[in-house]
């Protein structure tokens, strides 16, 4: 559609050589629209479909020898670096590259050049051949619909925080500017689905006010008012903020979520587990003075009750120490008497010889016999 676009840009040094250079073929970036999510909040949102290659051709006439000729080239007017990739070389998956045929008979090269298939940029390839002292230069256009990046969570901050909210757009032809446009939401009803689609219905276009917030350029080449930075951020800039862009090959918008917290929410936890603690403390420090002025009454109490029943016992104790002493004794003397054997004259000493004498101890053995019987039947 915009291959009439496509410029070749010849030099003097090119024309006399006979080198020439000239772009045959621009690209385009597929993108779709689809529905994304934000919180509780549904929208569409355009996006790029990677699956599709992005490729610019060109052709080079008059060169004679490929491996002497150089490439260099420019997007925007920047300098870039492009892989030169030969024809049995693997195919580069993660950077801009060409692929190159050569034709002998005519002396022409094609030349493609591949963009990164994960990060496709549109704007204008320009491409320039050097051989020798020739050189000719072409210029190819990568085209796509306006593409905003994707804000999944919202953006927590704290009151008089600055931050950027940066709505970079990827298109080409570029957008002339980004239009911005908010709706406030209560703190309280942040978590409100409700109160996000009421205000996806009530989005009116940012009011410029330089003392809280300002609108930038992100890059030289980014788009104008892309960059919303808040210079001073307060309650009444919570609510959902939106980006929008369009250009003549489509729009895009993006919706971003701005949650702005009192400085001091997040020292309100902690702030109530010291008090909780310090309570716990001072609770048990006056329980345990308290415990600490009742406890010696109470020991000396104990301590007065058990010194007077000691007193009682030790008394008891010395009576029954006496008694059983008393009947010990009384025992002590009545086995003595018990025990008293009388001795009689005439056991020891007898009148006549030594046979007399036998017959005397005989008899007295016999006497002392009987009196320990009788006297064991006595106390039976």
């Amino acid at each position: 559609m915009f291959d009439y676009l496509c410029l070749t840009l010849f030099l003097f040094v090119g024309i006399c050589s006979g080198l020439e250079v000239r772009c045959t073929s621009n690209g385009t970036v597929e993108t779709y629209v689809s529905t994304v999510k934000l919180e509780g909040l549904s929208y569409s949102k355009r996006a790029v479909n990677f699956s599709v290659p992005v490729s610019v051709k060109y052709e080079i006439k008059n060169v004679n020898d490929p491996s002497v000729l150089t490439l260099s080239w420019e997007r925007d007017g920047n300098e870039i670096s492009v892989n030169r990739r030969k024809t049995n070389d693997k195919p580069t998956i993660s950077s801009d590259y060409t692929t190159e045929v050569f034709s002998e008979s005519t002396h022409t090269l094609e030349l493609t050049l591949h963009l990164n298939p994960k990060d496709p940029v549109p704007g204008n390839y320009t491409v320039s051949a050097t051989e020798g002292d020739a050189t000719s230069s072409a210029s190819g256009f990568v085209y796509s619909a306006p593409v905003l990046p994707l804000f999944t969570k919202p953006k927590r901050v704290l009151e008089g925080d600055i931050i950027r909210i940066i709505c970079s757009v990827s298109s080409y032809p570029k957008a002339s500017s980004v239009l911005w446009s908010f709706a406030p939401i209560p703190t309280s009803q942040m978590d409100d689905d409700n109160a996000l689609t009421s205000a996806l219905d009530s989005l009116e276009t940012l009011v410029i006010n330089e003392t809280n917030y300002v609108l930038e350029t992100s890059s030289e080449t980014g788009t104008p008012n892309d960059t919303l930075r808040f210079l001073n951020l307060k309650n009444s800039d919570n609510g959902l903020y939106a980006c929008n862009v369009t250009t003549e090959l489509g729009t895009d918008f993006v919706l971003s979520i701005v949650n702005v917290k009192d400085r001091w929410a997040a020292l309100w936890p902690f702030i109530g587990i010291v008090v909780e603690v310090s309570i716990l403390v001072i609770a048990i420090l006056l329980y345990e003075r308290h415990q600490m002025r009742s406890k010696p009454t109470n020991v000396s109490a104990k301590c007065d009750t058990s010194s007077a029943g000691a007193g009682v016992i030790g008394q008891e104790n010395i009576s029954a120490a006496v008694n059983n002493n008393n009947n010990s004794n009384k025992a002590n003397s009545t086995g003595q008497n018990n025990l008293t054997v009388p001795v009689h004259i005439g056991d020891i000493t007898g009148g006549g010889g030594a046979g007399e004498v036998n017959d005397g101890n005989a008899d007295g053995r016999d006497q002392k016999a009987d009196e320990i019987r009788l006297r064991a039947n006595v106390k039976q």
